[in-house]
């Protein structure tokens, strides 16, 4: 019988606590990536305010961000470079990347590979009116994620 994701990550947590050499390595962020911990965060229009949410993921995962190149606000550069005079040297620097124009529409969210559908961008969320978030089922993922 198929393991759940829930079981399977319970059981990959067990094996990794098993084996010492991984469970008392130092986390990295190449660590992370290997291990497949991740975080994407993807608005047309990011700003502050999508760094802002990126400082609630764990300090060791690895947080991108995905952006218009010409959507995004002013604001999105300076909160950056706060990131990173803050953070120096404690968690893995915000990777922050444009889109050529007009290619993303949807704002999404990927932690570790699985995607969430964002009613509204990350600037606007439940500011003015209620908003909504659900996980794409495995294809709609895969081509969400792939036209990025």
């Amino acid at each position: 019988m198929p393991l759940s994701p829930e079981e399977l990550y319970l059981q990959l947590g067990n094996l990794v606590a098993d084996m010492r050499d991984l469970a008392h390595a130092p986390i990295t962020p190449e660590m992370n990536r290997w291990l497949g911990r991740a975080c994407a965060l993807i608005d047309p229009f990011a700003d502050i305010d999508i760094v802002e949410y990126a400082m609630h993921a764990p300090s060791e995962v690895s947080v991108q961000v995905l952006a218009d190149a010409k959507k995004h606000k002013d604001t999105l550069k300076p909160a950056v470079e706060k990131w990173a005079l803050q953070f120096q040297g404690k968690r893995p620097p915000l990777e922050v990347r444009l889109a050529p124009v007009n290619t993303l529409h949807d704002r999404l969210i990927i932690v570790d590979g699985v995607v969430w559908d964002l009613g509204q961008s990350f600037n606007q969320l439940a500011k003015s009116a209620p908003t909504s978030f659900e996980r794409s089922d495995g294809d709609t993922a895969r081509e969400k994620w792939s036209g990025t």
